[in-house]
């Protein structure tokens, strides 16, 4: 039985929906580097409950589908360098986040969001979020209730503030934050 699958760098526009439903074993899939500009098929990893790792980077897609992984327990999930313009909405977040708890890296750089989603504060395994290069204008206070964040990367934005409580007490002793390349002018 597969566990890892590399389809990267080639072709790829779509898949067909039942294309890993034999691959119950499956705990990696890169799929970066393709075409693929819409991920809609809810049952794509239904029965991939083993997965851990998916690499969606360097893709077209504008958005993706609420149940995508409602059946897995990521770990890592890297959705950069697409044109998303929001996460993955609540629902999705739900699953990733409160529903499997082991989400721990979650890179979403180089899209188009513009807002960071205070949802991002349910999940608690989260140790690294990547959201470089975006549009961002604000950091959610929420975020920072992550106690085993260690990385949030928030380079490349247009955040042009940092609030007091980025800097408070509450915020994990051993966390990377950069903002650099932003056009901040105050510290709240």
């Amino acid at each position: 039985s597969l566990t890892v699958v590399n389809l990267s760098r080639n072709r790829l526009k779509s898949l067909p929906v039942t294309l890993f439903h034999h691959c119950k074993e499956l705990s990696e899939i890169d799929l970066s580097d393709n075409g693929l500009e819409n991920l809609q098929e809810e049952f794509l990893f239904l029965h991939s409950k083993s997965l851990t790792v998916v690499n969606l980077s360097r893709n077209r897609l504008e958005s993706i589908t609420p149940h995508l992984f409602a059946k897995v327990s990521l770990e890592r999930l890297n959705l950069s360098h697409n044109a998303l313009k929001q996460f993955a909405d609540l629902t999705s977040l739900h699953f990733l986040c409160i529903d499997k708890t082991n989400l721990k890296s979650i890179d979403y750089s180089n899209n188009c969001l513009k807002t960071v989603i205070s949802e991002l504060s349910y999940c608690h395994a989260l140790k690294e979020i990547k959201l470089s290069n975006n549009s961002i204008s604000h950091i959610s206070n929420k975020i920072f209730n992550l106690k085993g964040l260690e990385t949030l990367d928030m380079k490349w934005n247009n955040i042009t503030s940092i609030p007091d409580y980025v800097f408070s007490s509450t915020v994990s002793t051993n966390m990377t934050l950069d903002l650099s390349h932003n056009q901040i002018e105050i510290v709240e």
